[in-house]
């Protein structure tokens, strides 16, 4: 997807898909965005330092089923947390179409852990100069945690390409560590879809973002400057 506002990653993602033959219903849709464009252009993330429950990355990822109605494939997504605020993420359709829920997010778990494997290298080697403990990643779907952890299941897993197991390899030398998160606290879960009104809203947040206006800085114009 296009580098911009995390909160608007998946409508303007589908509205590109349509930019060369565009409907009515397009427009519409583009006029919504820039409504909500205008009233919320004072939006921006707030990183909080004294945050001791966030003083290291951490990463989720989610994804849909056959969520594009043109080739039926999905569309996965990842993104990872610091200091309360997001600081790298990404969406984008697989290449090829997953039969199940559980593949889908085993593909998006897979995209995710290489950008897990970064992060963790780049933050530790900011900090301390070396590699240091592994990378947690909070995934919503029970079946793609225990088969990245033990693929046990051959029938249901040769058909996908090899390249999408690395997410197994990683979880084997403890470069990553999966866990559970349901998806209503899935904060990825904002890249893949268009969300009711209030759910919008609580992803946005706890991605970081926050008005301007509410944030409290000692030296509000140098901050202002930067952002």
């Amino acid at each position: 997807m296009l580098c911009i506002r995390l909160d608007l990653a998946f409508t303007v993602s589908m509205l590109s898909k349509s930019s060369s033959t565009p409907t009515t219903e397009h427009l519409s849709a583009a006029t919504y965005t820039l409504r909500y464009l205008r009233h919320t252009d004072d939006l921006t993330i707030l990183y909080n330092a004294s945050d001791s429950e966030a003083t290291r990355p951490t990463g989720y990822t989610d994804s849909d089923l056959a969520g594009d109605s043109d080739d039926r494939k999905s569309t996965s997504g990842y993104l990872f947390m610091l200091a309360g605020g997001a600081i790298t993420w990404r969406a984008r359709k697989q290449p090829l179409v997953a039969i199940s829920t559980v593949e889908a997010e085993y593909i998006g778990t897979s995209n995710a852990t290489k950008e897990a494997i970064w992060v963790c290298s780049l933050y530790a080697h900011i900090l301390y100069g070396k590699a240091t403990e592994l990378q947690q990643i909070f995934i919503d779907n029970q079946g793609a945690i225990q088969l990245a952890k033990n693929l046990k299941f051959p029938e249901c897993t040769k058909h996908i390409s090899v390249r999408f197991h690395f997410v197994c390899d990683a979880c084997e030398r403890n470069a990553i560590k999966t866990k559970y998160l349901p998806t209503s606290d899935t904060f990825a879960d904002i890249m893949m879809k268009n969300l009711p009104h209030n759910a919008h809203w609580k992803n946005a947040h706890g991605l970081g973002l926050v008005s301007w206006d509410s944030v409290e800085v000692v030296d509000r114009p140098r901050v202002k400057q930067l952002k």
